[in-house]
């Protein structure tokens, strides 16, 4: 089963966790790509138990910046199932069976999956992992705030802010500020 989505689950997660488990436990390989910023960010940050599971029971998951689709699934390289336009695909979706049409559909699958990264939910929220005052610096640093003025807010030097900018810069494997607010917006974080 390999499928595309923009959304996570929105319905009962026991549920689609038990779906998961019995379709991995008939041997059936299960992948799924979703937007990244929804897998990664706070949306993401409410399903971690959820997302976590599924992953523990065998889905491979992993997030792309952009989807050519909202939604699709593919079973047994011989079935799809994409929504109709403009409706969830629990409403309305249309089947396909014919080998001719379902193939390019996997050849755009294994596109976005090659493209995609493996996101490691096992891990806590990587924002989480953030002390306090990192948090605040990114907020600051976010509205606009010069590292003076931040300092000025904190109630610390000018010094220290610099200090934690650069600390943030290293742990996101950035080289500038300019690159740590792309890299924070890109993670969904703020």
């Amino acid at each position: 089963m390999r499928s595309l989505h923009s959304h996570l689950p929105h319905g009962d997660q026991t549920a689609s966790a038990q779906r998961t488990a019995e379709l991995v436990t008939r041997g059936i390989r299960m992948q799924t790509v979703r937007l990244r910023k929804r897998l990664l960010g706070p949306e993401g940050a409410l399903m971690r138990g959820y997302l976590r599971a599924v992953v523990g029971l065998g889905e491979e998951l992993r997030a792309a910046e952009q989807l050519p689709m909202t939604q699709m699934m593919l079973a047994d390289r011989s079935a799809a199932l994409i929504p109709v336009l403009g409706t969830p695909m629990t409403q309305a979706a249309l089947l396909i069976r014919s080998e001719e049409y379902v193939r390019p559909l996997e050849a755009v699958f294994q596109a976005t999956w090659e493209q995609s990264e493996a996101v490691d939910i096992s891990e806590a929220d990587p924002l989480d992992r953030l002390g306090e005052r990192s948090r605040e610096v990114l907020v600051l640093l976010a509205a606009g705030l010069t590292d003076e003025a931040i300092a000025r807010e904190l109630g610390v030097t000018d010094r220290t802010v610099r200090r934690q900018v650069a600390g943030l810069c290293r742990k996101l494997r950035v080289d500038c500020r300019f690159q740590l607010g792309l890299e924070v917006a890109r993670r969904g974080w703020l």
